[in-house]
C-alpha cells in the first residue's frame, strides 16, 4: 500500500522507523517479513533493500537503535535527574507509559530476542536492561532500600513491566498495563503515573 510522500526527510525517516518497530514488535525477528516491512514502511522491497543493504538484520538493528533512542530518553533518563527519587521513580513509570502508547503495548526489547534475534541484539538489549535496572535501585536505594533489596526490587519491577506488556498483548487490553504500572507505582510506594 503506497503511502502519501512526506516531504521533510526527518519526519519520513521517523515514520519508517515506526512501521520497522510496530512489525518486530507485532512478529518478533524471525517472524517479521520483508513483505510486512515494505508494507509499514510503504516502501517497495527493493528500494527498502536499497535504503538498507544490510537487509533484515539492519532493518532490526534501525528499529532496535530508534526505540533505544526513545527508551533513553523517556525512561532512563528520567531516573538520572536531581529529582528526589520517588519523583524520578514515578517519572520513569510515566515514560514507561509513553513509550509503550499507541494500541496494544508490546515490547520490542522482547520480541526481538526471539530466535535469531538472540545473537543479533541480545548483547545490546542485556546492557540496557541492566542499565535500568541500576538506575531504578540506586533510586531504591536513596529511598531507604538496602542495597541487595533495592537490586531485587529493581529486577522485580522490570519483570513485572515486561509480563504486564505481555499480558496486555496477549488478553488484547490496553488498560490492563496502565493499570499494572499504578499498581507498581503503589508498590515501589511513589506517585503513579
Amino acid at each position: 500500500m503506497a503511502r502519501p510522500k512526506v516531504d521533510d526527510p526527518h519526519a519520513r525517516r521517523l515514520e519508517i522507523l515506526d512501521g520497522l518497530i510496530v512489525v518486530f514488535k507485532r512478529h518478533g525477528y524471525d517472524g517479521a517479513s520483508l513483505a510486512d516491512l515494505a508494507e509499514a514502511t510503504g516502501i517497495a522491497k527493493a528500494s527498502l533493500y536499497h535504503r538498507y543493504p544490510g537487509g533484515k538484520p539492519e532493518l532490526g538493528r534501525a528499529a532496535l537503535t530508534e526505540a533505544g533512542r526513545r527508551f533513553t530518553v523517556l525512561i532512563l533518563k528520567p531516573l538520572q535527574g536531581d529529582q528526589p527519587p520517588a519523583e524520578r521513580l514515578s517519572a520513569m513509570l510515566a515514560g514507561v507509559a509513553r513509550f509503550h502508547a499507541g494500541g496494544t503495548p508490546a515490547s520490542l526489547m522482547n520480541t526481538l530476542t526471539l530466535g535469531d534475534g538472540l545473537a543479533l541484539f541480545g548483547k545490546d538489549i542485556r546492557n540496557t536492561i541492566t542499565a535500568w535496572q541500576r538506575l531504578i535501585a540506586r533510586a531504591l536505594e536513596e529511598l531507604g532500600r538496602p542495597a541487595d533489596a533495592a537490586r531485587l526490587e529493581a529486577e522485580d519491577a522490570i519483570a513485572r513491566i515486561e509480563g504486564a506488556l505481555v499480558l496486555a498483548r496477549l488478553s488484547d487490553d490496553a488498560d490492563s498495563f496502565p493499570q499494572a504500572l499504578a499498581r507498581l507505582a503503589a508498590t515501589l510506594g511513589v506517585p503513579a503515573p
